[in-house]
């Protein structure tokens, strides 16, 4: 089982390939302002989308709000925390219980791609008057949830040496 200095190894690793831009922080922290409440109506429709698409185990309807608000304060460490430690005892959470359920690749992928999409466009219509800013923040945005889904499937396949 990977352990958690695996974890935060594999952290700087994928951080560093990602190139965050300079600034990230206050980028993240921004960003987090525009969707702090957007992101539970965002994540009711993700899991409206998965159970579309049949990933019904995940949204037993008695555990969906325990479920949106666990994410949204995973999603709330990633964009304020700093990669903290809080943070990587999240996302490898997140990674082991995705692998218990046995959910597949594709629809982890496939789900991180639903989620990017609705947060980039919120942020795009946060500033439509300022597209430089918007820009900065969608780069770091995406950068940061490429990172976290790399970090979870690292953990969900146990196996920190990929790249």
């Amino acid at each position: 089982m990977i352990d958690d200095n695996q974890v935060r190894d594999r952290l700087q690793e994928v951080a560093a390939f990602a190139r965050l831009p300079k600034g990230y922080v206050r980028y993240a922290h921004q960003s987090w302002l525009l969707i702090q409440n957007e992101i539970s109506p965002i994540l009711s429709q993700f899991y409206d989308f998965m159970e579309d698409s049949g990933f019904t185990v995940l949204i037993e309807r008695p555990n969906r709000d325990r479920l949106i608000t666990a994410q949204a304060q995973h999603w709330q460490k990633l964009f304020t925390a700093s990669f903290s430690e809080d943070y990587l005892a999240s996302a490898k959470a997140i990674g082991l219980r995705h692998r218990l359920i046995d959910l597949s690749p594709s629809a982890y992928i496939s789900g991180y791609g639903f989620l990017s999409n609705r947060i980039s466009s919120q942020t795009v219509k946060a500033l439509p008057h300022d597209p430089a800013l918007a820009s900065q923040l969608l780069l770091t945005t995406q950068s940061l949830i490429f990172i976290d889904m790399s970090l979870a499937l690292s953990v969900y396949n146990d196996d920190v040496e990929l790249l």
